[in-house]
């Protein structure tokens, strides 16, 4: 005769069985769950929908301009960016520099730092920053920018932001910027692309409502590939607040950069122009002096009364009307981030 004790184990077990059936999720509930995750993955733009890119009939190619990547572009007058979410910072910010662009006098400089509202999982906050004893350090600077007060009031967005030691930003950074000015106005044309190197850490990590990395060292590559001659030259500039006067040292091959960063720069090239551009680079053949709007404009001959700046590209963001439009702009503001970062895991 079974005691009480045991009937009511057995009454538990019963029990805990029927629970087991009850909670136990449907095989055709998870197949359909994967399904529609598959679809969602599937569908979801990692480009903003709404982007309509138009050019100008010119001697250059703005599209050239972007690094090879799973199609994360972001676009903001006058230049592109890519980010990452894991370091909360660009990983690279591309543009075509014009001369008559970068010897226009600047707008005035507004220092309004702002969250990017393109970035589909936010970007860091100016606060993040506060009482880090690193600056806001522009990757892509508002001297490139500052023709147009639009462009210029874009440099400020905090995706262009990374966090640089004082001396890293005021001086050896600024003092690649202005080369990078000279060397517009020496070839006229200039593709450049400028970013943090994110492949060496682990790194110090900073900010109060995210996590953004410090890093280690910065990248910057020029393109000149208009006129009777083409040539590319690639930096790599601590961060280590450290003030260097001559940024020659730190010239590399484009090749160099690549194979540090992982990026592929300038994908639109010819094979053999693309190979021949970035294995090997002639330091004395870049204006890489310090900027000077009136020696520059003498040297190279510009009229400085008589220039025309305007946008290497032009950008218009449609608004969605149809469903389909509404639907795919619903899936990239919600979902193209963690498309990004699954692609990047399976190294697509």
């Amino acid at each position: 005769m079974a005691t009480k004790s045991t009937k009511t184990t057995a009454k538990t077990k019963t029990a805990s069985k029927k629970n087991q059936r009850r909670t136990k999720m449907p095989v055709w509930l998870i197949v359909l769950i994967i399904i529609v995750a598959v679809v969602i993955l599937i569908l979801t733009p990692t480009q903003d929908p709404r982007m309509v890119v138009s050019q100008a009939d010119t001697d250059y190619n703005v599209m050239l301009c972007l690094p090879a990547n799973d199609g994360n572009y972001i676009y903001h007058p006058n230049y592109w960016l890519s980010y990452s979410e894991e370091h909360e910072q660009a990983q690279w910010v591309a543009t075509v520099l014009l001369a008559a662009n970068v010897l226009s006098p600047n707008v005035e400089r507004s220092d309004n730092f702002i969250p990017d509202p393109d970035i589909p999982t936010k970007s860091a906050l100016t606060s993040d920053y506060t009482g880090t004893g690193f600056d806001r350090g522009h990757i892509l600077s508002f001297a490139s920018n500052g023709w147009n007060q639009e462009a210029g009031d874009a440099s400020f967005y905090m995706s262009n932001m990374s966090p640089q030691y004082p001396n890293t930003n005021r001086n050896t950074y600024e003092r690649l910027e202005e080369a990078e000015r000279s060397a517009t106005v020496q070839n006229g044309v200039l593709y450049v692309v400028h970013g943090p190197v994110l492949t060496d850490g682990p790194y110090e990590k900073i900010g109060k409502s995210t996590q953004i990395s410090v890093p280690k060292q910065y990248f910057v590559c020029f393109l000149d590939y208009t006129g009777d001659t083409t040539k590319a030259i690639g930096f790599l500039i601590p961060n280590d607040n450290v003030t260097y006067k001559d940024i020659t040292r730190f010239a590399v091959t484009v090749d160099e950069v690549e194979a540090l960063t992982g990026l592929d720069f300038w994908p639109g090239l010819p094979d053999e122009d693309e190979q021949k551009l970035e294995s090997s680079i002639d330091v004395k053949a870049w204006d890489l002096s310090a900027f000077n709007r009136q020696k520059l404009a003498s040297t190279y001959g510009y009229d400085l009364n008589n220039l025309e700046a305007s946008s290497a590209v032009s950008i218009s963001y449609k608004t969605p009307e149809t469903l389909t439009e509404q639907l795919l702009y619903f899936l990239y503001r919600n979902f193209a981030q963690n498309k990004i970062d699954l692609m990047a895991l399976l190294g697509l």
